[in-house]
């Protein structure tokens, strides 16, 4: 288990280091410089209980207040500039998130549609989406703390030694306590992330029915406001029975982890006093001695509870290399190219299909030619399965029985991108982007005067031309006003008519509506 931990963490960190090279050795440099505190805290209180002990003067005291004083400042304006070095840092942060999401991004075209059926693949899906980006920066801030930790527990730990090992049991006994109990939280947290993420997700989709401008009329119309409202309470009320469970769970193991660390200080303090007592250590070794304890405590505990954060980082990790690593199996580009740009004949051989979440098959033994040239139209019932042939048309599903062949050749023996090329579709939901009407229909960034004479000629031909010449700013004019009050807002039929123009610039030979 931990071995797999340390992998899954390495393989964060080395994700970092691609992005962040100057914010790790940072970090590093941070880590250093936190055992200044330690060395003041101990070293210094020792000297100055001391010399004020055996009656020393003034000018003694002055030197090791302004020694400790010194010190201190320096390694707090090193620490500030570090953290705070300027955009250098949060600049590189910031790319590290950006590449993460753009990865994952990247990715998710990739993943086959039927998984976005399965409830537990997608809980798996939306977890890592939510994670990926800020998980690698926890990583960095865990690595961070656990390398000052080191550096503190090996300066802590030359103190004691030096003048009374046997003081190290008391911390070393809660330090191993410590590292069960925070182990065995840690399973408890990443479990409630799982559970509370199907939660989240239900919450969010019932809110953003009110705040989804496609939802507004139908909410105004037909008045399911209610309805939704009382399906968020029961859901928000599951969420809420959760978290108490969730913190019932947290105030066990912290007040066990609490109270050990309080009885701990009373055995190690009635210890230390007795030797004073005894005049084996002087009132400043004691006051050294006490402080550097707690330090070393404060600091093992740290120390152990760094593990079953990792092991934490570990178990989202995993969801996110699952979603990098998922080998897809329709969405491959890997097969061979169609040798031509054309087709003779696309054919559907006695196919059948059924989605993972239906208890029978939706279509069953269907044959069907569509030679080129064809005009085709589909119909039939509600429900007896037109949208799932088009599916399969345009193999965004594979069948389960049967095969579809384009020239006599199974289609899953080439790319499906350059398969997918054969068609313009326009799909039931004419989905129209936040973007301008050349990303809207071209799908990319107009490169060429040739490429906005395209796009105006779909718009002719789609016969939604005249949107574009009273456009304010023509081609570049957004569909939307949700990021800009100078776009416009296109009506049912006219998304429907951007959709066309859409599949006709693609100029491809089978034209699915």
């Amino acid at each position: 288990m931990w071995l797999h931990t340390i992998k899954n963490n390495i393989f964060m960190l080395k994700y970092a280091l691609k992005f962040a090279k100057f914010n790790v050795f940072q970090r590093i440099i941070y880590s250093i410089f936190s055992v200044v505190p330690s060395l003041v805290n101990v070293l210094l209180v020792k000297a100055l209980v001391d010399s004020i002990i055996g009656g020393c003067n003034w000018q003694t005291l002055l030197i090791i207040v302004s020694i400790g004083c010194v010190a201190s400042i320096a390694t707090s304006l090193i620490n500030s500039y570090i953290i705070n070095v300027g955009n250098i840092i949060k600049f590189q942060i910031f790319i590290v998130k950006q590449n993460m999401q753009e990865n994952l991004m990247k990715k998710s075209r990739n993943i086959d549609m039927i998984n976005y059926d399965d409830p537990k693949f997608y809980d798996k899906y939306t977890l890592a989406l939510n994670e990926a980006e800020n998980r690698v920066v926890q990583v960095m801030d865990t690595c961070t703390a656990l390398i000052s930790d080191i550096f503190n527990i090996i300066t802590l730990v030359t103190i004691i030694s030096y003048i009374n090992p046997l003081v190290l049991l008391f911390s070393i006994i809660l330090m191993v306590i410590d590292f069960f109990v925070g182990s065995k939280k840690s399973k408890v947290q990443y479990k409630y992330r799982e559970e509370a993420t199907k939660y989240e997700r239900n919450k969010n989709y019932l809110k953003g029915i009110f705040y989804n401008k496609n939802y507004a009329n139908e909410i105004r119309v037909n008045d399911i406001s209610n309805l939704v409202i009382s399906k968020f309470k029961v859901v928000a009320n599951l969420f809420l029975n959760l978290n108490v469970k969730q913190g019932k769970a947290m105030t066990k193991y912290d007040t066990t982890v609490n109270s050990l660390t309080w009885i701990n200080s009373a055995g190690m303090m009635f210890y230390l006093g007795t030797m004073a007592l005894l005049k084996k250590i002087s009132i400043g070794d004691f006051s050294a001695m006490f402080n550097a304890a707690q330090q070393l405590t404060h600091n093992l505990l740290n120390f152990v509870n760094q593990f079953p954060v990792f092991y934490q980082h570990s178990l989202f990790i995993d969801n996110f290399k699952e979603i990098l690593n998922y080998n897809s199996v329709i969405e491959n580009d890997d097969r061979e190219k169609l040798p031509t740009e054309s087709f003779n004949k696309i054919k559907f051989d006695n196919v059948s299909f059924a989605y993972a979440t239906s208890e029978g098959k939706v279509l069953q033994n269907v044959n069907m030619e569509i030679n080129k040239g064809d005009k085709i139209a589909i119909v039939g019932i509600n429900g007896a399965g037109k949208t799932t042939l088009i599916k399969l048309l345009l193999r965004l599903y594979d069948p389960v029985e049967g095969q579809v062949l384009i020239d006599g050749v199974p289609i899953n023996q080439y790319s499906t991108n350059d398969y997918r090329k054969l068609f313009g579709s326009v799909m039931q939901e004419s989905l129209i982007y936040a973007l301008s009407f050349s990303n809207n229909v071209l799908l990319r960034d107009v490169d060429s005067n040739q490429d906005a004479e395209r796009i105006f000629n779909a718009l002719t031909f789609a016969g939604i031309d005249y949107k574009v010449t009273n456009a304010a700013t023509s081609l570049d004019t957004p569909l939307s006003k949700e990021f800009d009050t100078n776009g416009i807002v296109l009506s049912g039929g006219e998304k429907q008519k951007i959709a066309i123009a859409r599949a006709y610039i693609k100029n491809a030979p089978l034209l699915v509506l």
